[in-house]
């Protein structure tokens, strides 16, 4: 029993985050030891805010992605950690990459790169320090362009001429 250890199955409401957060009524099947992580999900998005996906929406609001992460350290003694995620909603894809650095158990340096569509959502560089149990110095340079998403897949869309939309209420800027 213990090499399916590993081995995740989970069903029913479920909510990634990742290139965005996606919430969905599905399945996750995942692989993860220290080492290596592998995973896959599928369902269907469920709608936050009341917002009506059916007017929006071109493929029934199906969802799924997969995500698979590497640490580097154990198989060639090198202290970096490779990463990556995709979702795929409504027609497109949406990326997200990672490489971490770990200097030593209290340092690191993250970069990070994220594709809404296919174009640059999101670049960002962080470097931390870990001073106490308590304590961590954080230092951040984020690059945000007009394709980054704001929070919910659905509300990047443009507005219709619906006057009955509510996303036109809830205050997310332009």
């Amino acid at each position: 029993m213990t090499a399916l250890a590993p081995l995740r199955l989970r069903g029913g409401r479920q909510f990634r985050y990742g290139p965005a957060i996606a919430h969905f009524d599905g399945v996750t099947l995942a692989y993860e030891d220290r080492r290596f992580e592998l995973s896959g999900f599928a369902g269907r998005r469920v709608s936050n805010f009341g917002i009506a996906q059916e007017s929006l929406v071109a493929d029934e609001a199906t969802i799924a992605g997969a995500s698979a992460k590497l640490s580097l350290k154990d198989l060639i003694r090198i202290p970096l950690v490779v990463s990556g995620e995709l979702l795929r909603f409504d027609g497109r894809n949406h990326v997200d990459t990672k490489l971490a650095y770990r200097f030593d158990r209290r340092n690191s340096l993250l970069g990070r790169l994220r594709l809404f569509g296919g174009k640059i959502g999101r670049q960002a560089l962080l470097l931390r320090s870990r001073l106490s149990k308590v304590t961590t110095i954080a230092a951040e340079l984020t690059n945000r362009s007009r394709n980054d998403f704001i929070y919910d897949l659905l509300l990047s869309r443009p507005l219709g001429s619906d006057q009955t939309d509510s996303r036109r209420y809830l205050s997310f800027g332009d």
